[in-house]
């Protein structure tokens, strides 16, 4: 999921500029790098909000939706052929702030013995050459069939991630307050004892 999650994310960002100037031959290079500056506005904006989202609700449903969300918005991205096309590759960005932190969390839980907690941490960590693989094929696809249509991978991605969240539902039960309250009352059961 990460090594998918990373790619999706170089890829959107790494084409936003080349579609718009793809997209609208008399925009300079300047012009292009303005959208790009708006995807980081608009990521850590998303990042903010979806740690709000978290700290609420079950870090598997917001995921999940945030995903959706996204694939829609890529999906925008394809269908539209004017200037919104590429702002939506730029709103796209406030869904992918909570991806990879949430990701590294989940897949570390997973781990049994925690004796390889920092091995499988730093496994997590490699699957960010995603970032090199998943847009070069995304590079290839957009020579193939236009740049607008190479879209379609980071949205296929980011379905990907979807379904990997979806797999996740049956293990995160409670909400954030809900694992408050119980760790509350076993800190005073414990101390009681």
């Amino acid at each position: 999921a990460q090594f998918v999650y990373i790619g999706a994310q170089t890829g959107i960002w790494s084409f936003t500029m080349r579609l718009a100037l793809t997209m609208f031959p008399h925009y300079t290079d300047r012009d292009a790098s303005d959208f790009m500056l708006w995807s980081y506005a608009v990521f850590f904006v998303g990042r903010f909000l979806g740690s709000y989202l978290l700290s609420r609700f079950r870090e598997t449903r917001v995921l999940t939706v945030y995903m959706g969300l996204a694939v829609v918005v890529l999906i925008g991205t394809i269908a539209l052929h004017s200037v919104a096309a590429v702002w939506m590759a730029v709103i796209v960005s406030l869904f992918l702030g909570p991806g990879w932190p949430t990701i590294y969390s989940r897949t570390l839980e997973t781990v049994g013995d925690r004796r390889y907690t920092e091995t499988a941490g730093a496994v997590i960590v490699m699957s960010i050459v995603g970032g090199a693989v998943l847009p070069a094929l995304q590079g290839a696809l957009s020579d193939a069939m236009g740049m607008q249509f190479s879209f379609i991978l980071p949205a296929i991605e980011l379905c990907i991630v979807a379904v990997y969240f979806v797999s996740e539902m049956r293990y995160d039960r409670l909400t954030p307050k809900q694992m408050k309250e119980l760790s509350t009352t076993e800190g005073a059961e414990s101390a009681q004892a």
